[in-house]
């Protein structure tokens, strides 16, 4: 499995700007880590026109709990700190009519110590938006890819509370597609049919009337009379 500092290496090597969330949601995926273990920082926009939005990624350990490690990633991207005036954070100490080369630099160095103060200041809630972010990927994502994936077991469990019986993955989310298309499926015995292959996994046909010829190679199931449809199947 390729380690964090490998796939930093070749994100700097490859000709894609990958966004940092779907970076992130891959290491996910892969089991590299957790949402709650993986911090993406901000680190200004500056260089964002030019450069990849993806700076680097590293891995740490938690010193209080060294069994739990983190994933840094560190993007070209404007944080709460580049948001706010940066009157509020930094002050020139005197004139520009007095200002000279040394106090320029002694400036400058003090420019960039309160700015390195205040991004750590701002830190925490840099971190809790990348969360978010990342939430909202996962999310889209999996709407794309699996659309019940997030919320199926609530589903189910909201739209057949009294259903008890052990069903598969599967079987609820054939169960969930039938709920959703029952006004299409009332009268369509091949459709019924379908999905209750799906269900039984077996090879299911729908007959309507008061005999129903089973087709060649099926056992009956279920046979019934009058206007009720008949069931066959081979087990």
């Amino acid at each position: 499995m390729m380690d964090v500092q490998d796939l930093s290496d070749v994100l700097r090597l490859v000709a894609v700007d990958y966004r940092a969330e779907a970076v992130v949601r891959e290491l996910i995926e892969a089991g590299v880590g957790t949402a709650e273990n993986t911090l993406i920082i901000p680190e200004g926009g500056f260089q964002r026109s030019f450069a990849r939005e993806v700076h680097d990624l590293t891995q740490g350990f938690d010193y209080e709990d060294e069994a739990r490690n983190f994933i840094k990633v560190n993007v070209r991207r404007e944080g709460v700190t580049d948001m706010i005036p940066a009157g509020l954070i930094f002050q020139p100490t005197i004139d520009r009519a007095e200002r000279t080369t040394e106090v320029m630099l002694e400036d400058a160095e003090l420019h960039d110590s309160e700015y390195r103060d205040a991004r750590n200041f701002f830190l925490p809630f840099d971190a809790e938006f990348g969360r978010q972010r990342l939430t909202v990927e996962q999310f889209e994502h999996q709407s794309i890819t699996d659309t019940y994936a997030r919320y199926s077991q609530e589903l189910y469990e909201v739209l057949w509370p009294k259903l008890d019986l052990e069903l598969t993955d599967f079987q609820k989310a054939t169960l969930l597609e039938i709920t959703m298309e029952a006004h299409q499926l009332s009268g369509n015995y091949p459709a019924c049919g379908r999905y209750l292959e799906k269900i039984l996994g077996h090879p299911v046909h729908i007959a309507f009337g008061s005999t129903a010829e089973e087709p060649e190679g099926t056992l009956a199931g279920v046979a019934t009379t009058g206007t009720y449809p008949s069931l066959g199947g081979v087990p």
